[in-house]
């Protein structure tokens, strides 16, 4: 009987050898790999060095595995990369910025209220509020930049061309600013050719734009930007940043005055008047009776002369807007009534307004401007007021046994505009 020839396995220990070959080939090639990584990475680093004017150090084990140091127009810069894990790190840093300035990308969690210093914050502010967030008013840059700072500074550096610089550095490279320094991190591949001398270029010139700034450049900047500005909504911003930095300034008086004219925003004209003072009262007198003009709008003028008119004629004016019917003018109405505005007159019609107005915002602002008229007067508590007895015009009492008024809850009503 003839017995089937068996076919040869081999070795038993031929896996194992395959396997170990095997490894030793990809280590090889990823040995070789690595290797001509790091030389595309001396050799972009070294190009980069020879158009930027900064100076290649060598590697240095486990910290980088080329770097660059130097000054770009005076202002410190540095560039490191580093080979980790098959890809390649790179840090840019230059400094020179305003130590006070600080931006990073917005985030959804920042948009959503969920970082931990909005969680802190009073839940009667605004989501913008609470974040410290500087606004410029440019919509696209707004949305993706968190910036905080000084406000006039920040409005005076952001011209539109260093909006779109910085809104491209932090949207797409997620770059920041922090402690007098713009720094981008990212493992993105820069070794092709100029790209990483562009990147360079736009770090520093962010770090220029948010230099600082003495108190005349400012100015200039803020200037500069409301006459050159196409979007109402920053010109807006800047003549506000105007007003508050420099109010007095003849400079601040002079662009106000322009501003009187600028017709493309409602509320251009009205920042227009309040930077003006008195001079800017009549100006705030005829919006207020303009019906094509915004509740919102009329709500400003109604805060800004109960601020500005003399005691008696600014009581007269928040009273005629306390009853009117919308909710945002007579709720700035009565906010404004307190400490300087206010007398015994007020009293019933605010009591009226506490009691039975539809708005709980309105109410909630009248019942306060009470018990800061009754803190005015002397010897009267707070939610303690009632007219006295007739013949005695013009004066106060107790009421007896009236209870101060219930607080207002912060989920009674909305908040009113204005």
């Amino acid at each position: 009987m003839k017995v089937p020839r068996r076919w040869y396995t081999g070795s038993p220990m031929e896996p194992v050898i395959l396997t170990l070959a095997a490894a030793a080939v990809g280590a090889t090639i990823g040995i070789a790999s690595h290797a001509a990584a790091k030389k595309k990475i001396r050799i972009t680093l070294e190009q980069a060095a020879q158009n930027l004017g900064l100076v290649v150090y060598p590697w240095k084990y486990f910290e980088y595995d080329g770097r660059l140091d130097g000054l770009i127009d005076g202002l410190p810069v540095q560039v490191t990369m580093v080979r980790r894990k098959g890809k390649t790190k790179t840090r840019i840093t230059a400094q020179g910025a305003d130590p006070s300035i600080t931006l990073r990308r917005e985030t959804l969690a920042v948009k959503l209220g969920l970082t931990p210093e909005r969680w802190l914050a009073p839940a009667t502010q605004t989501r913008w509020d609470r974040a410290g967030d500087i606004l410029v008013g440019d919509g696209s840059f707004d949305e993706r930049v968190d910036l905080r700072g000084p406000l006039p500074f920040c409005l005076a550096a952001l011209d539109r061309e260093a909006r779109e610089t910085i809104r491209s550095l932090v949207d797409d490279w997620g770059g920041k600013a922090r402690d007098g320094k713009v720094i981008v991190e990212t493992d993105r591949d820069l070794t092709k050719l100029g790209e990483l001398e562009t990147l360079v270029r736009s770090v520093h010139r962010t770090a220029g734009l948010l230099r600082p700034r003495t108190p005349d450049e400012i100015k200039g900047g803020l200037l500069g930007n409301y006459r050159g500005e196409n979007d109402p909504h920053v010109r807006r911003a800047v003549l506000a940043a105007l007003g508050q930095a420099f109010p007095e300034d003849p400079d601040t008086l002079a662009a106000s005055r322009e501003a009187l004219g600028d017709l493309a925003d409602d509320w251009i004209p009205v920042q227009a008047a309040a930077n003006l003072g008195r001079e800017g009262i009549p100006h705030l007198r005829a919006i207020l009776k303009d019906p094509r003009k915004d509740e919102t709008v009329h709500a400003r003028c109604v805060r800004l002369l109960g601020a500005a008119l003399p005691e008696e004629e600014a009581e007269s004016l928040l009273l005629e807007h306390l009853v009117d019917p919308r909710s945002a003018v007579a709720f700035a109405a009565a906010e404004s009534f307190g400490e300087r505005v206010g007398s015994a007159k007020a009293v019933p019609l605010l009591t009226e307004t506490a009691d039975h107005h539809a708005s709980a915002d309105v109410r909630k602002a009248a019942r306060t401007a009470l018990d800061a008229i009754a803190v005015k007067l002397e010897d009267v508590k707070p939610g303690g007021l009632a007219l006295a007895p007739a013949g005695e015009d013009g004066q106060l009492s107790r009421a007896e046994g009236q209870a101060p008024f219930p607080p207002l809850h912060p989920g009674d009503g909305s908040r009113t505009a204005g």
